[in-house]
């Protein structure tokens, strides 16, 4: 018994874990490696581990880019070169692959491989990935038209709040909605963003209390939690779904800034008109047609006040042959 404890100190005094930090979205993915691995293969458990290839891996730790040297003679001194221990979390960015049978397969092996070996190693992102790449590509498919889905019911649910809520109401809450987004997409790992609070007095002012606010909140992917608070979930579904939406509200709050713009501008034009037509109207010129005033009183004008009488004894007749 001594013995096998000892077999099994060693063999873990071999191992090193490691944790991948990703922000899309935003969780850690444990590794392990052996003490004298290589660059190379950080790179190939770290691929397994996040379905990121390695090409378009990059590796960052404490500020420093580590770089894949591939078979070159010191790229066994990775682990000492950048100071790795166990519990180091590394930076890991890329952007997934869709999952392949070859994945899975090397995924699959690895995994087995590393449990037989320690009991506990890379963990795929992915446990239920698919074994072939047939079932895969319909599962991308799915989950596009879910997205696609989702948008679309989004901008329904938000033609029905301008509709109940025109005017500077509507714009505040698309612009409230705009920023609890834009927080969420440009700080991932930031916890307090993903979170709102139902009863918030400013929350319920701005947007909660709109006709449609809740069913646009659930449909970009939030849901109530126990303490009544909005709570985005970190997840490979919830992301996409997140970006999504995000679009479409920057959309609708270029769309409502324009609208505004040209209303503001048309009212800004009628005013002028009507400061016009109130100063001819002093100068006696007329209303908004700039018609002269009449002319009445004009003399040798028939039928029109002013004209003399003829004098007595004149035939009316010859003045027409005059």
């Amino acid at each position: 018994k001594d013995s096998k404890r000892r077999d099994i100190k060693i063999m873990s005094d071999d191992k090193i874990n490691l944790s991948l930090s990703l922000t899309n979205p935003p969780r850690r993915v444990p590794i392990q490696l052996s003490k004298d691995a290589s660059s190379a293969d950080l790179f190939q458990a770290s691929s397994v581990a996040t379905s990121i290839s390695v090409s378009g891996m990059k590796l960052i730790y404490r500020g420093r880019i580590i770089p894949n040297k591939g078979k070159d003679a010191n790229a066994n001194a990775v682990l000492s070169e950048f100071a790795l221990d166990d519990g180091c979390v590394i930076h890991c960015m890329g952007k997934p692959v869709v999952d392949t049978a070859t994945n899975a397969a090397a995924a699959a092996v690895a995994a087995t491989s590393a449990s037989a070996s320690s009991g506990s190693t890379v963990i795929p992102p992915s446990a239920n990935m698919n074994a072939t790449s047939t079932s895969s590509t319909s599962n991308a498919a799915t989950t596009s038209a879910s997205v696609s889905t989702s948008s679309n019911t989004l901008k329904s649910a938000m033609t029905q709040m301008k509709s109940s809520h025109t005017g500077s109401d509507y714009t505040t809450a698309i612009t409230t909605l705009q920023k609890i987004l834009g927080n969420i997409v440009t700080k991932p790992q930031e916890e307090k963003y993903r979170k709102v609070k139902r009863a918030n007095a400013a929350f319920q002012k701005r947007l909660g209390r709109l006709n449609g606010a809740h069913d646009v909140m659930t449909m970009l992917g939030f849901s109530v939690n126990d303490q009544n608070e909005y709570v985005l979930v970190p997840s490979p579904e919830a992301w996409p779904k997140l970006v999504e939406g995000k679009k479409e509200v920057d959309r609708l709050v270029t769309e409502d800034a324009a609208a505004t713009a040209t209303a503001a501008a048309a009212a800004a034009n009628m005013g002028t008109n009507m400061n016009m037509n109130n100063r001819m109207n002093t100068m006696g010129l007329g209303g908004s047609t700039g018609a002269m005033p009449g002319m009445g009183g004009m003399p040798g004008m028939g039928g029109m006040g002013g004209m003399p009488p003829m004098p007595p004894g004149i035939d009316p007749s010859m003045i027409s042959n005059i």
